[in-house]
């Protein structure tokens, strides 16, 4: 394995809770669904998560999002259900999740009030965790960042909540969305520039590596909330910063350099996974109520298959949040790329060695200053992962960005792989075909898609 990508495991730092070994995959009703969600609709969800065959391929988290609680707490301060969307309770509801082999997974924020117009848990942080870990034998919890923004004591917060979720004894997967600590500065260069005076979900910059594994079993990592479009120059208003797929990539590229780890890779390994925000994959712009206006949602199945593939690479959770009731009528070759079994393999291998960028070309001249670079002047990437299992390898995955299909290639040198062998044998894994090659690889790879590939030595 060459020197270039092994990445030492930091189990030893990591959140000690029992769970995350690998990253998570699931289902989450907040990206597709918003906040507008009911019993009955989680009760089909969790059905479609087993009659597709999706659980048994490993997407065994449910989560329900925001819009489940009200703001009022009861009179002695605990969590209160909206009966009118969840008539028989949440341990009911968590019962019949389990009962469909499945994992529980709720929501809830650091501070006062949650996005959607829910209940926070600041104040009450050891009694939520007893209503969660205890009432309704939850397995996962996401704690959002919707109120106290930026506060300065919000690393002891995150602990008072850490502490207070291990302290019931049960294994609780907690994800957790800190914000950076101020906005992007507009001093901001490189790919960060576009995103000056934006508020980046990501750890603060004095936050070390050890801290950050420590805090949480995943942590959010992007400049703006993902929806389902490539991108765009503005994901709201006129003045409001880029959005998109490509908004998240470059979070995770750049934004945990910014918090002071040298990238994704050294970070993320058993017990913590860097996490790209959940899937958009399959919704062809249907869903999300909070969706910015004035942005046209909806991408292509290459786009999708990019954005899957990109995930895999990171090693990132891979949390669905389509309509899991119709994706396999409506769009069954979108279901069917999900369910690829080798990109799910390469998701889920038991290094998790997260991939590295090893290439990125731009539209720029090469005397361009490294100033110069924006998101829409990347035209393509390239990440190698490491895997260990099924005989293991060297995944590639070509990235084009561009507008119009390009010729990628990089040598074994440049993979960080020696010049000899000269020929190898190399897997392309969606064509699912096999070829040997000599000097490095090659492909032709359609715009705003990816060529993913496996190299045997």
């Amino acid at each position: 394995m060459c020197a270039l990508l092994v990445v030492l495991c930091q189990s030893a730092d990591s959140l000690d809770n029992g769970v995350a070994d690998l990253p998570r995959m699931g289902w989450s009703s907040w990206n597709y669904f918003s906040d507008v969600i009911n019993e009955t609709l989680i009760h089909q969800q969790a059905d479609a998560l087993v009659e597709t065959g999706l659980r048994d391929l490993g997407f065994t988290y449910l989560h329900l999002d925001a819009g489940a609680l009200i703001i009022n707490r009861t009179a002695d301060g605990k969590l209160q259900i909206n009966r009118t969307r969840f008539p028989s309770g949440m341990p009911a509801l968590s019962a019949y999740i389990h009962s469909r082999g499945l994992k529980f997974g709720m929501y809830t924020d650091i501070g006062n009030a949650s996005c959607g117009k829910g209940p926070g848990s600041y104040g009450h942080y050891a009694a939520d965790a007893t209503t969660f870990a205890t009432e309704w034998q939850i397995d996962a919890l996401k704690v959002d960042f919707c109120d106290f923004w930026f506060i300065p004591e919000q690393l002891k917060l995150w602990q008072q909540f850490r502490d207070a979720l291990n302290a019931t004894g049960r294994p609780i997967w907690l994800y957790t969305s800190p914000h950076s600590g101020g906005s992007m500065p507009v001093a901001a260069h490189g790919i960060s520039a576009p995103w000056h005076g934006a508020h980046p979900y990501s750890p603060p910059p004095e936050w070390s590596a050890q801290t950050v594994r420590g805090l949480a079993n995943s942590m959010m990592f992007q400049y703006v909330n993902l929806f389902d479009f490539w991108w765009s120059p503005h994901w709201g208003g006129a003045t409001s910063p880029p959005g998109g797929l490509l908004t998240n990539i470059d979070g995770m590229n750049v934004l945990q350099e910014r918090a002071g780890v040298p990238a994704y890779g050294s970070l993320s390994g058993a017990g913590f996974w860097a996490d790209a925000q959940q899937l958009e994959v399959c919704n062809f712009g249907k869903g999300n109520e909070f969706a910015p206006a004035g942005v046209q949602l909806g991408m292509t199945l290459e786009e999708y298959r990019a954005h899957y593939t990109i995930w895999a690479m990171y090693a990132s959770p891979m949390v669905l949040s389509a309509d899991l009731t119709t994706i396999g009528s409506e769009q069954p070759e979108c279901l069917a790329m999900v369910m690829n079994k080798e990109v799910v393999a390469i998701a889920q291998d038991s290094a998790g060695l997260p991939g590295k960028l090893v290439h990125q070309a731009t539209n720029l001249s090469t005397s361009a200053p490294a100033t110069a670079i924006r998101t829409w002047n990347i035209v393509e990437q390239v990440w190698a992962r490491n895997v260990t299992d099924s005989g293991g390898g060297l995944i590639v995955c070509l990235f084009n960005r561009d507008e119009s299909r390009r010729n990628m290639s990089l040598s074994w040198e440049e993979l960080g792989l020696s010049a000899l062998p000269r020929q190898r044998t190399v897997r392309d894994i969606w064509r699912a075909e096999n070829v040997v090659v000599a000097g490095g690889v090659s492909a032709v790879v359609p715009k705003h898609s990816v060529v993913l590939l496996k190299i045997n030595e």
